[in-house]
């Protein structure tokens, strides 16, 4: 069954806000809960994540891992349109320091030139996965899983750092 794209934010009961507005917060923003960045920086600990061509890959790749048993909560493949709106969505809450970390990472060419990347790949309609994989094995097991299917680019973030899986040096 698709993903809706975009999920209704309501009051702790689960009711629609009372102000007659409707907050939406991307899949990707409600898959990562907040974890996604650290400084300001794009960086979702604990994840492997992968771009395709176009969605329809990374949906059969998400398809692979959940039938390898991963559960539902830990995968996710969204079209490239989710990751614009994850970035605008985090763009609207950026503060001046996260601001002044991500032009710093982008001078250093470290994690911002990667999500930049991402970005310019999702706005030309590449399908994106996340997988949360906590440890080196699972990490192994999902790129086993995945690596069959292509990926334009797959890095795993980790405390220590960004491995390159594919596509970047």
């Amino acid at each position: 069954m698709p993903k809706a794209h975009l999920i209704p934010v309501g009051n702790r009961s689960g009711e629609a806000p009372s102000n007659g507005m409707e907050v939406a917060v991307s899949v990707l923003a409600e898959f990562f809960k907040g974890s996604e960045t650290q400084m300001g920086i794009f960086a979702p600990r604990d994840h492997l994540v992968a771009l395709f061509p176009d969605y329809g890959v990374a949906h059969k790749a998400e398809r692979n891992l959940l039938a390898a048993g991963f559960p539902e909560s830990e995968v996710i493949a969204v079209p490239g349109e989710d990751v614009v709106n994850l970035v605008k969505e985090h763009a609207r809450h950026v503060g001046l320091g996260a601001l002044v970390m991500q032009q710093l990472s982008r001078e250093f060419e470290t994690e911002e030139v990667y999500a930049d990347h991402d970005f310019k790949l999702a706005s030309r309609g590449a399908g994106y996965l996340a997988v949360h994989a906590p440890s080196e094995l699972k990490k192994q097991q999902v790129w086993k899983l995945i690596e069959p299917a292509n990926p334009i680019v797959a890095r795993y973030y980790s405390i220590g750092g960004v491995e390159h899986l594919k596509g970047e040096t």
